[in-house]
């Protein structure tokens, strides 16, 4: 979780459009009474409550990095079930995060909780608490995000996908929320004294790995067909990269289609590429018109044969599912990949 230096290209734009993100993870585990194992951090005196996790390494799924922080900050190999949520944050002085958060795939036991060794660098002190004292504990953009976790998890409900903690808002835009972030009155995370960090924020913000944004729509009409826009690289789903510091992936897709009616964001997909990965945002509109731009409607039958295998498998996928759903190359993961220990004492 602390800050470490990234060996990878300096952060590209595709285009003039600047679509590049942060990506981070984190794991929501509960034990059998529902009580979440929150960490103290040793390094933030505004704000030490946190949910075991922390920001990706380069060429690291979310469910990866998920699985090391644990792994590194408490020692325990955790084996991750479904995601929690999927939360998309905007800051005032740097790139939008994408935070995934995990459940674990069963309780903590007794066990468990004995196995676990803290990271004390970074970690001074664990604990389990009820939703409550989470919501009271934590800094208010993870508390708004656990609790959602927290309320989609006891419904029985998938994790749902949340924008600055807060569930979907048709009319929320990135202008909008940048300025409440600025006036925020929630103080900046500094270090307790006597506590040197590895580097300043500005320079940790550069060292991260940046991931693209895109945003694409799966427009259905009455009659079932499909919309597929087709150019220059022949027929894909209506989509593009998403200009972050000026809209949300939701007013790119809006911008795209240029019709009326509620957009749902049916997946996020988290395309592995060279040099950086892409976090594709998967909506879907039902309407009777068609789009503006060149296309054509074609039946769910035609998709294999139409589409790119990727574009095909990720609606397939969604198409599948009624709720919200977390891809991995178009393909729903199966289970975790538990990281290797780490070398040293914790």
């Amino acid at each position: 979780m602390t800050p470490g230096h990234d060996s990878s290209p300096a952060p590209r734009r595709r285009g003039t459009v600047d679509d590049l993100v942060l990506t981070a993870a984190g794991v929501l585990a509960r034990d059998g009474r529902g009580r979440c194992l929150l960490v103290e951090l040793a390094y933030d005196l505004h704000h030490p409550f946190a949910v075991p996790g922390g920001g990706s390494e380069p060429h690291e799924t979310p469910r990866a990095t998920a699985a090391r922080e644990v792994l590194e900050e408490l020692g325990l190999e955790a084996e991750l079930g479904e995601v929690a949520c999927v939360d998309y944050v905007l800051g005032a002085d740097r790139p939008p995060v994408i935070a995934y958060l995990y459940r674990t795939a069963r309780p903590l036991t007794d066990q468990d909780l004995e196995r676990i060794r803290m990271q004390e660098s970074e970690i001074r002190g664990w604990s389990l608490y009820t939703p409550q004292q989470c919501t009271q504990l934590l800094p208010p953009r993870l508390g708004r995000r656990v609790a959602a976790a927290l309320a989609a998890a006891d419904q029985g409900s998938s994790g749902p996908a949340l924008v600055a903690g807060r569930p979907h808002d048709p009319h929320a835009t990135a202008k909008l929320l940048i300025a409440a972030e600025r006036t925020t009155t929630t103080p900046r995370s500094v270090p307790p004294p006597g506590v040197v960090l590895p580097m300043d924020r500005p320079a940790y913000l550069a060292s991260r790995p940046r991931a693209h944004c895109r945003a694409e729509v799966l427009i259905t009409r009455p009659d079932g067909r499909l919309w597929v826009a087709t150019g220059p690289q022949g027929p894909r789903l209506l989509g593009g990269p998403v200009p972050v510091h000026q809209e949300l992936p939701q007013q790119t897709a809006t911008r795209l289609t240029r019709l009326r009616g509620p957009l749902t964001l049916r997946a996020i997909d988290w395309v592995t590429s060279t040099p950086r990965p892409t976090v594709v945002h998967l909506y879907s509109l039902h309407t009777a018109s068609s789009p503006t731009g060149p296309g054509m409607w074609i039946r769910p039958a035609d998709i294999p044969a139409t589409l790119p295998p990727t574009d095909a498998q990720r609606i397939q996928s969604v198409l599948l599912r009624t709720e919200f759903t977390e891809l991995v190359d178009a393909i729903p993961p199966t289970h975790s990949t538990t990281p290797e220990a780490p070398h040293g004492d914790h």
